[in-house]
């Protein structure tokens, strides 16, 4: 049906609206517009690789505009001469249509700037032949844009040249050949062109849309299958209640974790109207389909807001980790992952992956007998592979709540009472699973301890079986306890893994253990209990006594490099480096079975570890051979916590160089180690922006502050010495007393230095009177953190007295 005849200036008046919205019957504003496509898929080529998916790619995509109301012209495997006379119909058909989409997947090639489709009797032969062959896709766009409103190009041919290196195009009209480019298109002008002098004065703006970012090339897809872009829009394109841009980026972040990362689409939009693609009555799906598609949606739209540093880092860890990038990105939304913290992100990024795993390995195993419950587990198991860990956990909550109906059923019953206690037991701890997996810890410890009880009813439980669902109750409440801050959760997990060690089976021993090790790790460390630190160092002692190295090495290792983690917190908190030395030889043994081969991002993080408890040793026994030692040790970290993988790692490493360094030149007597932790401190802060990781870059201001003031004194450059308290300034801007106390006295001591240097070679009492009430401030701060450093700022203070007589 076409709606013909229109007057435009009225035409125009309905697209001023705020929502522009088409289908064949009327719309939600009354607005009825007509629409029209071309549909077009090339497979069948004689002299080019045949492809597979385009004609049943442009099959379905036909089917689905025709569904929305669009006049469909669709045209498949077309040689040169029907392909350009289809063109030219749709052209003059299109003209009095308000909307003109064009959906191409074929063979498509660049040549000198301009993009070309290509009929299936392209002739390679020679230059001009090949040349003769191809067909505009911007003189297709030029000439709807003249006449219709609204036009919209999508290009499924971003695959690699097809004409094969070497082969060169003479354009009719050109003066010479040129060569076709190596892969991908070229970014088509659209926004350009509505804008040109043969633009008709009505149009509104065109949208064009690439498989696969500009110069890169896409996938074609497994045969018999749609490609991903294709797959993409089939999903995507009809969705309701999305603006036509939001719907782009829906295609595309689908097709980015649908090909791993490995293909983004593009999109060019120059439309000066929000277009949307029908009412907002919902989509014709049941409800439990909707809600996992639109937990998709979401999970889509929030990818396309994320940083690109933070998506390469949950790409990279996806990959090495072996799990659905679209589950990593599922954990990464729903934890509400504190990106301020690279260590934090990657922890908690890696602690993610192995929820999946766990969580895709006990779906497996799990058996139900009633159809409800079923139904519910694989909706949820949907949901999940979805990304849509929210729906997911709604999904396995029904499931729960249809058991503890079945439950109560079970109660009266006395034949198979016992497997399907079992049964309900597994639905609890999958609910909890789930749980988990989305960060709803404290959900996932109540669903285990409805495991734990349901497993107790019954007569034959397996007692290794009831175990493991002890374990998870008791890891969802540390979970619980360290990332919210729940003191008492961390209390409950400790009393329950105290309860399992008491007669744990030894093949779960070494479990119990490191988790006690955490909970009393995480509670020592907030509360500054040294006590519950060295319980926990007996407990990862106790956990390695009951592992067999020879065939664990990797739980091992961990094990190891935890304890590292425990002795180094520990000695941070005492004198002297007898734990500092402790914690440096549980990570030179974690590193035994840490090859870089085998697990890179593990053994960067124990070089890391490493180099920062031989650094504080070093430190404290005046050794700079130790020092030194750091400094290979955070080196080599770098070499796996690159900058392009992991960018916010990188940096926490870079400013732990810089430290190292600046630890070594101030035993030296030149500038030269001074000037390299300065250089390193300035890295660190180029991926360490201060609106996304407000302390880390505070401490890396701050460090560069105290390394520039070194330099600044030993050359006697008062250049130096501002800009070192430039930088000290700024971390102070982030630094508070009451939140960083220690850091804010540090930064405040180093800007009082800074100022009494520049002061007494300036000559300026501004500078000195600043400076005194600046370094009284840090010595306040010190005191009130129990620190005696009465000698020093009494001597800092004397320097400024005489400064001042001096200055008189």
């Amino acid at each position: 049906m076409r709606v013909g005849g229109r007057d435009r200036r009225t035409l125009l008046a309905l697209l001023a609206g705020i929502l522009i919205a088409f289908s064949l019957g009327g719309t939600a504003t009354g607005a009825g517009l007509s629409a029209v496509a071309l549909v077009i898929g090339e497979s069948d080529y004689e002299q080019l690789p045949v492809l597979p998916n385009p004609t049943s790619d442009a099959r379905a995509i036909g089917e689905l505009l025709y569904g929305l109301g669009f006049e469909v012209t669709s045209v498949s495997d077309a040689d040169h001469r029907k392909l350009t006379r289809s063109i030219e119909r749709f052209i003059e058909d299109a003209e009095v249509a308000d909307v003109a989409l064009v959906y191409y997947s074929g063979h498509g090639v660049e040549v000198s700037g301009d993009n070309y489709i290509i009929p299936i009797d392209a002739d390679i032969g020679t230059p001009e032949t090949a040349g003769a062959s191809l067909v505009s896709a911007s003189e297709l766009l030029d000439e709807l844009a003249r006449t219709v409103p609204i036009t919209i190009m999508l290009l499924d041919a971003c695959r690699t040249n097809p004409f094969g290196p070497g082969q060169t195009v003479r354009l009719p009209g050109a003066e010479a050949p040129v060569a076709a480019a190596a892969s991908g298109l070229v970014a088509l002008r659209g926004p350009t062109a509505v804008a040109n002098a043969g633009a008709g004065q009505d149009s509104l703006g065109a949208v064009i849309g690439f498989a696969a970012e500009p110069g890169q090339p896409a996938l074609d897809g497994t045969p018999g299958q749609n490609s991903p872009y294709a797959a993409a829009l089939l999903k995507h394109l009809a969705a309701r209640g999305y603006s036509f841009a939001d719907i782009m980026t829906l295609v595309a972040e689908e097709v980015y974790l649908k090909t791993e990362g490995k293909q983004l689409p593009w999109t060019n939009s120059g439309l000066r109207r929000i277009l949307s693609f029908g009412a907002t009555d919902g989509e014709p799906l049941n409800p439990d389909e909707s809600a996992i598609l639109d937990g998709r949606r979401e999970l889509l739209l929030s990818i396309s807001t994320t940083a690109p540093s933070i998506k390469t880092t949950v790409a990279s860890i996806a990959t090495q980790q072996g799990v659905p990038l679209a589950s990593l990105f599922g954990v990464f939304k729903a934890a509400g992952i504190d990106t301020d913290d690279p260590k934090d992100l990657s922890d908690r990024l890696m602690s993610g992956a192995q929820e999946i795993k766990g969580r895709l390995a006990s779906l497996a195993t799990i058996t139900e007998t009633d159809p409800e419950v079923a139904r519910l587990i694989e909706l949820s198991r949907r949901a999940e592979r979805e990304g849509a860990l929210k729906v997911a956990v709604q999904f396995s909550l029904k499931a729960s709540e249809r058991t503890t109906e079945l439950s109560a059923v079970l109660d009266s019953l006395a034949a198979n009472i016992e497997k399907r206690r079992a049964e309900n037991a597994a639905t609890y701890a999958a609910t909890g699973e789930t749980a988990a997996l989305a960060w709803e810890f404290r959900i996932a410890a109540q669903q285990f301890a409805l495991a734990v009880d349901e497993a107790q009813k019954s007569a034959m439980a397996d007692p290794a079986v009831l175990q493991s669902y002890r374990l998870r109750q008791a890891e969802a409440l540390a979970d619980m306890g360290t990332l919210e801050g729940d003191d008492a959760a961390l209390v409950e997990a400790i009393a329950l893994y105290r309860a399992m060690a008491a007669d744990s089976f030894a093949q779960g021993a070494a479990a119990v253990q490191t988790g006690l090790a955490v909970a009393l790790a995480a509670l020592g460390e907030r509360s500054g209990n040294t006590t519950q630190l060295e319980e926990a160092v007996a407990s990862y002692h106790e956990a390695l006594a009951a592992l067999d190295r020879v065939s664990q090495p990797a739980a091992w290792a961990t094990i190891q490099n935890n304890l590292g983690l425990a002795l180094a917190a520990l000695g941070e908190a005492e004198a002297g480096t007898a734990r500092l030395r402790e914690a440096i030889t549980a990570y030179r043994l974690a590193l035994e079975e840490r090859s870089r081969t085998d697990a890179p991002f593990e053994w960067a993080a124990t070089q890391n570890n490493l180099a920062g408890a031989l650094f504080k040793t070093g430190t404290r026994d005046g050794d700079g051979t130790q020092i030194k030692q750091a400094i290979e040790a955070y080196t080599l970290a770098l070499q796996e916590r690159s900058r392009d993988r992991v960018p916010l790692d990188w940096a926490a490493t870079q400013n732990n160089l810089g430290t190292a360094l600046a630890g070594i030149g101030m035993g030296e007597t030149g500038s030269e180690r001074m000037e390299e932790a300065a250089i390193a401190f300035r890295s660190a802060l180029e991926e360490l922006p201060r609106n996304r990781v407000p302390l880390q870059w505070a401490a890396a201001q701050s460090n560069l502050g105290w390394a520039l003031q070194f330099v600044g004194v030993r050359a006697g450059d008062i250049s130096r010495l501002e800009e070192s308290a430039a930088s000290l300034r700024q971390a102070l801007g982030v630094y508070t007393q009451a939140r960083e106390p220690l850091q804010w006295a540090r930064a405040q001591m180093g800007l009082g230095l800074s100022l009494v240097e520049l002061g007494e070679r300036t000559g300026s009492h501004h500078l000195l009177d600043e400076g005194r009430s600046v370094s009284v401030a840090a010595w306040e701060g010190y005191k009130a953190l129990g620190y005696d450093y009465d000698a020093y700022f009494a001597e800092l203070i004397a320097r400024y007295d005489t400064a001042y007589a001096r200055l008189e």
